[in-house]
């Protein structure tokens, strides 16, 4: 029985070294027959490790963006840019499932979206977690490829994650970032463009967080402070009878991070209210608005 075809293996195999020389005239059209047969044999075909050819293809392509990106002599994004364009646009089934089932290639989104693929629903980037393009974005702070998923259409700002049930605006509150003004201001934007376009401040998740649950426990201070003043209920408990400032002094405690000084009092007087209009807007200046010239308010 035999396991997989040589031409079509070869076409893979054409198809990394096209990304290494950048050889974009080497590059062609696949039929559909040719996709159903690269897809049998790339997960039919196993070496002595027993890694399918897939999983071989994931990681040299892999290797071989990372050394475009992070050579000697790197090529600018757009140059990367327009070797992705011709390759999704001329064999997009097959690097769209090599992509999409490879971690390891998963810091490609953001060069993809850049071309302005048209993504009209979820990727899923593993098995186990199946969390689409969306979440991928709003979990990395990634306000411009979130932007991107928008203008291309088709995205459904309320849609949940297949394991947690999370929205947009979960995984937009789980990442905190370095806490440097930069960071502050990412996450801000992505937070104020998803509830601009629909997001459920009080979606809950099936682990029973809402956003602001999710930010509390996260220690995430720019995110709360956006989720207050988009009229996010702080007075709500959990399923289990926490607070918000339960939430809070068990995501210090698990943390494996030392936060600044002051940081973490800042954020439990934002949620108890003992900040008035101006403390709450002068905290805001803080966090945000501060020139990048400027020594940062955390020491970062």
């Amino acid at each position: 029985m035999q396991l997989f075809n040589y031409k079509t293996i070869f076409f893979s195999v054409v198809l990394l070294c096209c990304f290494a020389d950048k050889d974009l005239k080497a590059l062609r059209p696949l039929n559909p027959q040719d996709i159903i047969q690269i897809r049998e044999a790339t997960m039919a075909w196993k070496n002595e490790q027993n890694v399918t050819l897939r999983e071989k293809i994931c990681i040299a392509l892999s290797q071989t963006l990372n050394k475009l990106v992070f050579g000697a002599n790197p090529p600018s994004c757009d140059e990367i840019a327009s070797v992705l364009y011709v390759a999704l646009d001329r064999n997009d089934a097959l690097i769209m499932q090599l992509y999409c089932e490879s971690p390891e290639i998963y810091w490609m989104f953001g060069l993809i979206l850049k071309l302005g693929v048209d993504i009209k629903t979820p990727l899923y980037f593993s098995y186990k977690f199946q969390n689409g393009a969306l979440f991928c974005a709003a979990g990395n702070n990634n306000a411009r490829a979130i932007e991107h998923l928008f203008e291309k259409g088709g995205i459904d700002v309320s849609i949940r994650s297949c394991d947690l049930q999370d929205t947009a605006l979960h995984y937009a509150c789980c990442n905190r970032g370095n806490l440097s003004y930069s960071s502050n201001r990412d996450i801000k934007k992505l937070i104020e463009f998803l509830i601009n376009k629909g997001a459920e401040i009080e979606a809950v998740s099936s682990k029973g967080f809402t956003p602001l649950f999710v930010a509390a426990y996260q220690v995430n201070l720019p995110a709360v402070i956006i989720l207050l003043q988009r009229g996010a209920d702080k007075n709500k408990k959990m399923s289990d009878g926490k607070t918000v400032f339960e939430l809070v002094n068990e995501g210090v405690e698990n943390s494996r991070i030392s936060f600044p000084a002051g940081y973490v009092d800042k954020l439990i007087k934002l949620l108890k209210g003992e900040y008035d209009e101006h403390q709450v807007k002068d905290l805001i200046e803080e966090l945000f608005f501060k020139d990048f010239n400027e020594m940062d308010p955390f020491g970062f």
